[in-house]
Formats: C-alpha cells, structure tokens, sequence
C-alpha cells in the first residue's frame, strides 16, 4: 500500500500493508499480536515465548524496532526490517478478521481491489442497514442492551472498512488519474500519471526537508500528500511540472482551512461520510478540549471517509501553511533566476538546518534499559508529545509556538544508569535513548530597564518552565503510560525527562 502502491517510493519510504484472516472460533488476537515481550539480549540472542507472528518477528535477525499497537483505529505490528547495516525498510502491518464464506477467502492469491471494493461496498450496505434499524429503534423504544449490540456492531464494521480503506484509497486516486488521462487522450502531451509521481516525489522530499512529514508530531504523511498533489493533478491535468508545482503551493497555501480537500463525496446524510461535529467531539476527548479545532482536514475518498490529517492541530496548521507560503516566494522567483530545472528543484527542496531554525528549544529524552521497553515506551511517548505542547508547553508564559522533531531515533549507551551517572554494578549495562527537540518561539524579550534584572527575570523564566516540564509535561505522559500498563510502583526501568536549551 501507500507509495508502493502510487510508484512513489523513496528511500526512506515505508510499507504498509494488511493482513486478513478468517474469523474462526479457535483464533484469537494473540496469534497476530502475542502476549509474550520481544527480548534481544545485549550479545544479540531474542527471545520471545510464544507462537505468535509478532515472536516470529522478534525471532528474526533483521528486524528491530518491534512493537504492536493493539488500540489504534486499525491495530498493527511496526518494525524495521534491516536488508544491510545502511538501508532498512518500515513496516506497518494490520491486522482485520472477516467471515470465512467471503469471496476473499476462496483464493489463495492477494487480494485484489476488485474483491476489497465488493466486500468493502457489502459493509457499507450493512451499516446502512443498522443506521436505520437503530433509528426505528429509538422511535419506537426497545432495550438499552439492542441500542448497544447495534452500536458495537456498526463500529466492528467502521473498523473493518478502515482497514481495508488504507489499501482502497491509492487505487481510488490512480483510477481517477487514469480515467483524466484515457479522457484528455487525444491532445494531450503530458502523461498525468507520470507527472502525478514526480510531483508526489518532489513535494514529499520538500516536507521531509523542511521538517514537517512527521505524522506522530501533527504534520504530513504519506496520503495526506497523496491527495493534495491528486487535487492539484485533476484540476490542471495538461498542465506542465513547473505550473503544477506552483498551482500546489498557491492552493493550499491560500485554502481556506478548515474547509476540507475531497477528491469526491459521499451521499448527503450517509453514516459513513466525513462529519465535522463528530472528528471535533472525537479531537475534544483526546486533546482535552484544546485540540478540538480543526486545523486541516483532507478527506480520503472511498467507502469509509476519513481524515488523513486528524493528527495536524491548530500549532502544526499553522507552521506548514508558512513553509507553504515560503515555497510559492521561490517558486515565483524561478523566472528571475535563469537556471537549470533541476537547479530549481533544488533551491524549492533545500532547507535551513533544524537546529538553525529556532535560538530557544526544549530537548524531550526518553530512555529505558532493555529493548523492549525502548521501544514501547518511547514509541508511546512520540504519540503523546504533539498534545502535550499543545496542552502544557504553548499555553506558557511567553511561548507563542512549539515545533517538533525526532533528531535521534535509537541511540545507545553502554554503562550508564538513566540519570546519566556511571553504572559502577553493571558496568556493561545498556542504556537506550530516543532524543525530540522542540524549536520555541517566543514573544518578545523581556523587557526591563536594566540589563541585571533583565538577566534576574530571564533566568527566573527559564526555571519556571523547566519545573513545569518535570511535574507537568513529563508527569502527565509518565502517569497516562502506568494507567495505560497498569503498573505500581516506581518506573525504575524507564524515564523521561524535557528540559530547556538555549542555542550556543
């Protein structure tokens, strides 16, 4: 799925893809996920104590960065799958269950979009179905346990469709590309299918520079840039690289968010169409109410409509549209310039380096001892960290924005206890680490009519806000993943810590 599926893979792309299984009474979940941990001991030896396909991951050599996530909206197993010790390929592998009599099940061949689109069309017509059901139902009253049956029932189905939308949605945009292609046929010079890939290419490099492709920390993934460059292609399909590339950066740079990009519509009133009110009550509980606002919505065409920019909040927003309206500047001043179009691709794609960027950072660390634990705990923490400035660091005093990104993905320690001193007990013990830096900008600088109490007033800030990162930001994220683990007692085995940095 994804850039696989689109013919726009690059070097750092990732794979995704499903994985169907029947619905039988003697499967369980535990089959794909396991209960079991993943354990790679530090000469390399990996244990893991059941059969299940996430053990036979763990047991095989070049996979790393192992971890399942059983409570998303599709549940999956990540990994890294290491071809040599310079390039590995990411994983996201799905998991969905359906009846054995469906026609996916009579071949032993992948499925096909044919056969995802029928069964996907068949769940469609039954939540059709229970919508009305549940609406006669509440007109005409029945038992508080039917309401909830049918509740659970839609929602069963709303996953499974989600699941297959992933693989459903690239079709869906090459089909449309395609058919604009068979219609401007006879007069038309450009091939849109090629040129929708190049252009997909160079924007997707011009994200991942300008660091805004993180889709954890608020920013672009994959189909969110899928379905922007399709709108941009349908609207001008005989157009030029050099026109489209323009036209991309003026339209959405001047969208009028948060009016959603949709490349088609479902029927007016069908339960399975995008609503607005229903993504701000979902925004509400997650983010506490202050990520309620939509920010950016582009809605994945298909059966089941979905956002696939529900992670970009009101902050984020607000950093792309800038790198945006940076981009249209150079790509207006291209005439002027007299150079090369690769020269010119490069001056769009090239950027300031992160750390030269900001003055004023906040360093988020996470570490853990074994493994195992790096990589759950760390990878729950980088789904918490776009909320958390959100809630705690751009409400305080003086911050007027927070801006994201990994700088490291996995580092290593040996001999060294989480707090940094030497580990004189175990002196070969590991310490695992994965390092955020947060860009800051403030507001203006405190003003004051002496420099000694402008220094006085500016260290007292500083401490104010790295003791609200220790019993805020870090407490909250330390506290969701106990409850969220059940855990008592210390968590001596992990730790978290975010702390102000001033650039040098």
């Amino acid at each position: 799925m994804g850039s696989y599926q689109l013919g726009a893979l690059t070097k750092h792309s990732d794979i995704d893809a499903i994985c169907v299984v029947p619905e039988l009474r003697s499967w369980r979940a535990t089959k794909f996920f396991g209960k079991a941990k993943c354990q790679i001991q530090t000469n390399g030896d990996r244990r893991c104590a059941d059969d299940s396909l996430f053990c036979h991951f763990c047991l095989t050599a070049q996979v790393t960065g192992l971890n399942r996530i059983q409570d998303a909206w599709v549940p999956l197993i990540k990994f890294k799958f290491e071809i040599d010790p310079h390039t590995s390929v990411d994983f996201d592998i799905g998991l969905e269950t359906f009846a054995i009599h469906e026609e996916i099940f009579k071949s032993e061949e992948p499925i096909n979009y044919e056969q995802s689109d029928a069964l996907s069309a068949k769940m469609a017509n039954e939540i059709g179905q229970l919508v009305n059901r549940r609406r006669a139902f509440l007109v005409g009253g029945g038992s508080y346990e039917e309401l909830m049956k049918m509740n659970s029932e839609r929602e069963k189905l709303r996953r499974k469709l989600r699941s297959l939308a992933g693989f459903e949605v690239d079709i869906i945009i090459l089909k449309k590309l395609f058919a604009t292609e068979k219609r401007e046929k006879e007069d038309n010079s450009q091939n849109i299918l090629r040129n929708y890939r190049t252009l997909l290419l160079a924007v997707k490099m011009w994200a991942k520079e300008h660091h805004i492709y993180d889709n954890k920390l608020g920013f672009f993934n994959g189909i969110s840039l899928s379905l922007l460059v399709a709108k941009v292609m349908l609207l001008y399909p005989m157009a030029s690289l050099p026109f489209l590339i323009e036209k991309f950066f003026f339209t959405f740079s001047t969208w009028p968010w948060p009016t959603p990009v949709k490349l088609s519509d479902l029927p007016v009133g069908s339960a399975l169409r995008w609503d607005p009110s229903e993504e701000k009550q979902k925004r509400s509980e997650i983010g506490y109410g202050i990520a309620a606002e939509l920010a950016m919505p582009i809605v994945t065409p298909g059966h089941i409509e979905q956002n696939a920019t529900f992670n970009v909040n009101r902050s984020t927003a607000t950093i792309i549209r800038r790198e945006m309206q940076n981009a249209i500047k150079i790509v207006r001043n291209w005439p002027n310039l007299g150079i090369s179009l690769n020269e010119k691709w490069k001056s769009l794609i090239k950027a300031t380096k992160f750390k030269e960027k900001f003055s004023h950072f906040i360093r988020i660390n996470c570490k853990a001892f074994a493994l195992a634990d790096f990589y759950d705990f760390c990878g729950y923490v980088e789904t918490r960290i776009r909320l958390q400035l959100l809630i705690d660091v751009e409400r305080f005093d003086r911050i007027r924005l927070a801006h994201a990104k990994q700088i490291v993905e996995k580092g290593q320690i040996l001999g060294e206890n989480l707090d940094g001193s030497t580990a004189k007990k175990n002196p070969r013990k590991n310490v695992f680490f994965k390092i955020w830096l947060v860009g800051l900008e403030l507001d203006e600088q405190i003003a004051s009519e002496n420099e000694s109490e402008r220094t006085t007033n500016w260290n007292n800030w500083k401490e104010a806000l790295n003791s609200m990162l220790s019993k805020q930001f870090n407490a909250v994220i330390l506290r969701a993943y106990r409850t969220k683990n059940g855990f008592v007692g210390p968590l001596v085995h992990i730790q978290l810590t975010a702390q102000y940095e001033q650039k040098r």
